[in-house]
């Protein structure tokens, strides 16, 4: 999908910021299709989950709902050992994808609510492991620094505590 928005100047002026698909002829004839680059095989994989996270927070749950192979990621992080990880985003891009139609075939109002907890929970457990990944390259106890200093260090003059 594109967006191309201006800006007025006019502090009065309402702009409606709705996503139209494109058709495919309203791309010029020597555009590339917008897939995206293949994750290359070093790439961390958490980052797959990161991604879709922050994806969300600028684009909205669209971005998320837009049509594709949604399972390959969530099968390369199980595969990797991050099965939790896996199943949040499994729930993302449910919740994300949740638009049910009235028996007249009206889109029904979405369940924000639903969509914010998924994102939120992907959110904090993508900054969790990248902490306790980060704890574990510096060979600190994530427990401890994370507990210290709010986060995840401990500030100037402090020293850490073990329990």
């Amino acid at each position: 999908m594109l967006l191309a928005a201006n800006h007025p100047t006019d502090p009065e002026t309402r702009l409606d910021l709705g996503l139209d698909r494109l058709q495919h002829a309203d791309l010029p004839a020597s555009a590339a299709s917008p897939t995206g680059t293949p994750p290359s095989p070093d790439e961390p994989p958490l980052h797959f989950l990161r991604r879709r996270v922050h994806q969300a927070a600028s684009g909205g749950r669209r971005v998320l709902a837009s049509p594709g192979d949604k399972e390959a990621e969530s099968r390369r992080l199980r595969h990797n050992g991050l099965a939790t990880a896996g199943d949040l985003l499994d729930e993302l891009h449910a919740a994300a994808s949740d638009r049910s139609r009235d028996v007249f075939g009206r889109l029904l109002p979405a369940d924000t609510g639903h969509f914010a907890r998924a994102w939120l929970a992907a959110a904090v457990y993508s900054d969790e492991v990248d902490r306790a990944l980060c704890a574990a390259a510096w060979g600190a106890d994530p427990a401890v620094s994370s507990a210290v200093g709010g986060e995840g260090g401990v500030g100037p003059g402090e020293q850490a505590r073990r329990p």
